[in-house]
């Protein structure tokens, strides 16, 4: 097991007025493992370098852990945002990564984007986190890991913030060591403690393209009670192929997705209890068409 300095000693730095970005607009979503109370802290190894980035084990990669109880229904990823403590020299473009999952583990790396190490230590200097941004949204594969593939030059130094030992609920920092073998934080070939990395991925959802698929007047899709207060069931009983359904406020911003197939179930609850009142669209989408259902919500 690697060796790491606990917070008693001299090896963890606590780090005052951390506040991880939260959603922008209703369908761009910052994700974030930290707890609303945890501390930011910056480790170090005990036999040399950093926890959480380049140290004396020749560690290959740092990567954090998300699913979809953390990004719902949003179908791609635009950028990182990394909270780096730690950035030191001028020569390594820095490689920001997306790695599906495998089994449990990172798997194959399905995007990347690159920023000169330069610009980071610019951004630590200013307290900034650095952001990246893929040239395309990236699809999300389903369970996913992002973050950066640690310099290998001499001199050049990165280490990522985490939460502090004791915060953490449930681990989600992995990392790639010298053998190029993944392992969580919390295993006894790591550093066998639980920690999240400030690693905060962007995502976002983009709508099926369903332009082309004409619009069908389906009186065998039930949508009740309508008008209502809270809850609406659509009943999907009589569609014969796979349906998604999407669901819109009156400003026309997607606030949630179902699909029959996944949910096993030809009748659907929406909940509207957190929503205000006002008109709805429910969109169906099945493999040949569309059907447009509006409800209306009153308080």
């Amino acid at each position: 097991m690697k060796h790491w300095l606990d917070p008693d000693n001299s090896g963890v730095t606590v780090i005052n007025g951390n506040e991880p970005h939260s959603a922008v607009v209703t369908d761009i979503l910052t994700l974030n493992n930290f707890g609303e109370n945890d501390s930011a802290a910056l480790y170090l190894a005990n036999e040399g370098g950093y926890l959480a980035g380049n140290n004396v084990y020749g560690d290959l990669a740092k990567a954090e852990y998300y699913d979809s109880t953390s990004y719902n229904y949003r179908n791609v990823i635009q950028g990182i945002y990394i909270y780096f403590g730690v950035a030191t020299g001028s020569q390594s473009n820095i490689v920001f990564s997306i790695w599906d999952d495998n089994n449990g583990t990172p798997g194959e790396q399905i995007a990347s984007v690159t920023k000169p190490i330069s610009s980071i230590v610019a951004d630590v200097t200013n307290r900034q986190y650095t952001y990246v941004e893929f040239a395309t949204p990236v699809t999300i594969p389903g369970p996913f890991y992002a973050g950066v593939v640690l310099p290998q030059i001499a001199d050049d130094t990165l280490a990522i913030v985490t939460n502090t030992v004791g915060d953490t609920q449930i681990n989600t920092a992995w990392e790639e060591n010298s053998a190029e073998q993944w392992f969580p934080y919390d295993s006894d070939n790591s550093w066998g403690i639980s920690l999240n990395h400030a690693i905060w991925p962007v995502v976002g959802y983009v709508a099926t393209s369903v332009d082309n698929l004409p619009e069908k007047k389906n009186p065998y899709v039930k949508v009740y009670p309508n008008p209502t207060s809270s809850n609406i069931f659509v009943d999907l009983s009589n569609l014969e192929n796979d349906a998604e359904l999407y669901v819109y406020n009156n400003f026309g911003v997607l606030i949630n997705k179902y699909n029959r197939n996944k949910t096993n179930s030809n009748l659907v609850k929406i909940d509207f209890t957190e929503h205000p009142a006002g008109l709805y669209l429910i969109q169906i989408i099945t493999q040949d068409s569309k059907i447009v259902k509006k409800v209306l919500i009153v308080k």
